[in-house]
């Protein structure tokens, strides 16, 4: 009997040991996050045909996928879009809508292009290298088709009317916060994160630097 109680204890000892959970280890907590935000002044702005935009590029900035293409389409007599705004390194296709033919072209600096002849119903492409502003005309009309402005980075805003934007999850470095109308890349300001001091950033409705909000 004793022997036997042994056993049968041996075998309970076994079934407990095998039911208890393996350590775990606690998951890497994941570094905190920054945000910049700030003001671009709307009172008293000058003349705009286009919208005001803000882009903050720094360290970090997004690696490997390129930018997702962005479509323009010739239709009804007009390109659609008229105007967009996209990172550099973005893939331009023109789609020709119309049962004429039509010709593409830029004479940008930094983004000059001379597209292929579309005819009725085909697209061509043209890819984006150079931050800046682009003025689209057809070889076929007299008037500008489109303008398109390049900017450096992904991570930008078009700004609503009251000139606020805030730039979200972002991680510690140094990022270069610019401001960009109609005439192009107008003022700048460098931010290091984690700062309590740059992080909220104040650009006057004129040209100038950026500078901290009072």
């Amino acid at each position: 009997m004793h022997r036997g109680g042994t056993i049968l204890l041996g075998i309970l000892l076994a079934g407990c040991s095998s039911t208890v959970p393996p350590s775990v280890s606690p998951p890497p907590s994941s570094p905190p996050k920054f945000r910049i935000r700030g003001l671009w002044d709307p009172s008293d702005p000058p003349r705009q045909s286009l919208p005001r935009i803000v882009v903050a590029h720094g360290e970090h900035e997004e690696a490997g996928s390129s930018p997702s293409p962005v479509e323009i389409r010739r239709h009804e007599g007009v390109l659609v879009p008229s105007f967009t705004v996209v990172p550099v390194g973005t893939d331009l296709q023109f789609q020709n809508d119309e049962d004429i033919y039509h010709q593409f072209f830029s004479s940008s600096e930094g983004n000059e292009f001379e597209g292929t002849m579309l005819e009725p119903g085909s697209a061509g492409t043209v890819s984006l290298r150079s931050p800046g502003i682009i003025h689209v005309y057809c070889s076929l009309h007299a008037e500008k088709q489109a303008t398109i402005i390049v900017v450096p980075s992904r991570r930008f805003q078009v700004l609503p009317p009251n000139g606020l934007f805030a730039f979200p999850d972002l991680e510690p470095g140094t990022y270069v916060v610019e401001t960009w109308n109609q005439d192009g890349r107008e003022q700048t300001a460098s931010v290091s994160l984690p700062s309590d001091e740059a992080e909220r950033l104040y650009f006057p409705s004129d040209s100038g630097d950026g500078s901290d909000s009072p």
